[in-house]
């Protein structure tokens, strides 16, 4: 759109002149190098900068999940230890209905009952180091929608996390690798179900890490 006031409805855009581009931009354009600043700790913020991506969702239905790897870029981690220096870690992006329920809630719960003869689990679940959680403001197509579809639309965040770095199932190597990850795969699948019982519903190559 060169110049979306032109249109009959929705809403004008002022910073389209000034961002050279459509607002998604800033959220779906990742580029290697660049930075993301996101909130973290009692109001502060910590920033990163974007490396490899090694997942992107371009469906239009689903959340839109985006996993990149990233390193640490806080100006105050340059003169300090930094909580996640010589730890491989990514930062995964998505866009969940506002009602989801967090991963990191969801493992917090595993992690709460994963002790004593249970405590083996732990090295099954991966580490997250913080989330965020960032609504959509009232000028937001979101917003919009929700205005004009009441009930009928969930209303969207988006949501991020930085994790502990993980590898795919298809990078096995051997068929002793296979058999031991698909024995823990059951065995850690069967214990969530069953002592949090919590159901994945969605198991897939593409989420077995």
């Amino acid at each position: 759109m060169k110049d979306p006031a032109n249109l009959n409805y929705g809403q004008t855009l002022p910073e389209f002149e000034k961002a050279k581009g459509p607002p998604s931009n800033g959220i779906f354009e990742i580029e290697e190098g660049s930075k993301f600043i996101f909130p973290h700790k009692n109001g502060t913020t910590r920033t990163v900068q974007l490396k490899r991506v090694f997942f992107r969702s371009r469906g239009i239905i689903g959340r839109g999940t985006i996993v990149v790897r990233v390193v640490c870029a806080c100006t105050r981690c340059a003169h300090n230890h930094c909580d996640w220096s010589r730890k491989k870690v990514v930062l995964k992006l998505s866009f969940p209905s506002v009602n989801r329920v967090s991963e990191k809630a969801f493992m917090h719960c595993c992690k709460e009952q994963a002790k004593g003869e249970y405590a083996w689990v732990l090295n099954h679940l991966p580490d997250i180091f913080c989330t965020f959680d960032t609504p959509f403001d009232e000028r937001s197509p979101q917003a919009h929608f929700k205005e004009r579809f009441k009930d009928d639309y969930d209303m969207r965040l988006s949501r991020g996390s930085i994790q502990e770095e993980l590898k795919p199932l298809l990078s096995l190597k051997t068929a002793s690798e296979c058999a031991q990850v698909f024995y823990d795969i059951v065995q850690c699948h069967h214990w969530v179900h069953t002592y949090p019982q919590i159901l994945h519903r969605d198991i897939s190559r593409g989420n077995i890490m």
